[in-house]
C-alpha cells in the first residue's frame, strides 16, 4: 500500500475514532449532571390602561395562598423617571417559599401591577420593569409606555388581601 494512502486513511480513521469518543462522553455526561426544571413560575401578565388612566396588570391565573408569612421588601426603585432603565427590585427576606401571586405593587397616583404566579425562595429576588417586554424567571414587564415612578414617591407591595406587605419611599 503506497505510504501518503496508507496515512490517509489513519488520518481518516482517528478522526471517526475521536468523533465517536467525543460522543459518548458528552452523551453520559449530559445523562449523569442532568438537572430537572420544575416549572414554578408562569409568567403571564399584561398591562391594560383603564379609561380613567390609571394603569393595572392582571394575572392569567388563580393564586396559590401563601404558604409563608415571612418577608419581602421593596429594596430599591432603580432609573427613576426614565422609561427605559425604570425597574423595583422585590427580594425575599424570610425563610421557606412565598407564593407572591395576586400581590399588587402600588404607587400613591393610583398605578397598579398585579403580580402573576409566582413563587420567591429565601434570598430569590424578581425585577419588575416598567417598559413593555418579555417576562422571565427573574424579569417582569408592566407592559405601560411612560414611567410610572417619581422622587418621593411611596412604592407599596400589598398582599392578596389588601394589607401592606412592604414600603419604600423613593429617595
Amino acid at each position: 500500500m503506497n505510504p501518503w494512502k496508507r496515512l490517509l486513511f489513519y488520518l481518516f480513521l482517528n478522526a471517526i475514532v475521536s468523533a465517536v469518543t467525543t460522543l459518548a462522553v458528552l452523551s453520559i455526561w449530559d445523562r449523569t449532571h442532568r438537572t430537572e426544571v420544575k416549572p414554578v413560575i408562569q409568567l403571564v401578565a399584561t398591562a391594560t390602561r383603564q379609561p380613567t388612566g390609571q394603569a393595572t396588570a392582571q394575572a392569567t391565573s388563580v393564586p396559590p395562598s401563601s404558604q409563608n408569612s415571612g418577608g419581602v421588601q421593596v429594596e430599591n426603585v432603580f432609573g427613576v423617571g426614565d422609561l427605559n432603565t425604570e425597574v423595583v427590585l422585590l427580594k425575599r427576606t424570610g425563610d421557606g417559599e412565598l407564593w407572591v401571586t395576586g400581590w399588587r405593587l402600588e404607587d400613591e397616583n393610583n398605578h397598579r401591577f398585579v403580580l402573576p404566579e409566582l413563587m420567591l425562595n429565601k434570598d430569590g429576588a424578581i425585577k419588575i420593569y416598567t417598559r413593555p417586554g418579555t417576562n422571565s424567571a427573574i424579569e417582569l414587564h408592566w407592559g405601560i409606555k411612560e414611567a410610572v415612578w417619581s422622587s418621593g414617591e411611596l412604592v407599596s407591595l400589598l398582599d392578596q388581601n389588601g394589607s401592606i406587605r412592604a414600603t419604600y419611599r423613593i429617595p
